[in-house]
């Protein structure tokens, strides 16, 4: 029997400006799979779809209403490029604006969460060098 060798991909979404924040969609896991099949079928059609759907899977939703909510998807090895394809043309969800930025691509969870940890640590000192800039006299 073949390992079956994924790939975790962790992104975010990106809501557009003129999207306010009591009007933008409560991210699910629900309505990224549906976005990600329309995606697929818009950019590969049926074949695309049938190839993609039975190797991806929304593994986690963050806070659907935060400012750039996260997820977590893992997808076959021989169709990740296709992903990274479909989550650039997504341009929507639930009929609001967006952009869809992947965070990192990688071969374990692990390495993902090191690579979030990584990207916070750094916004946290970025702020607070800001904060320390506008406390000097």
């Amino acid at each position: 029997m073949v390992r079956q060798k994924s790939r975790w991909v962790i992104g975010s979404v990106v809501w557009k400006e003129d999207v306010e924040k009591n009007r933008r969609v409560f991210l699910s896991p629900s309505n990224l799979q549906e976005a990600l099949r329309a995606a697929v079928a818009e950019c590969w059609g049926a074949l695309g779809t049938a190839y993609l759907a039975s190797s991806l899977r929304v593994a986690h939703v963050g806070q659907g209403d935060g400012p750039c909510p996260l997820f977590v998807l893992q997808v076959e090895r021989a169709y990740c490029q296709e992903l990274l394809a479909v989550l650039k043309a997504i341009r929507e969800l639930g009929n609001q604006r967006c952009l869809i930025s992947v965070v990192h691509v990688g071969g374990t969870l692990r390495s993902g969460r090191r690579e979030l940890e990584e990207l916070i640590k750094s916004v946290f000192l970025k702020q607070l060098e800001q904060v320390q800039a506008s406390c000097k006299p």
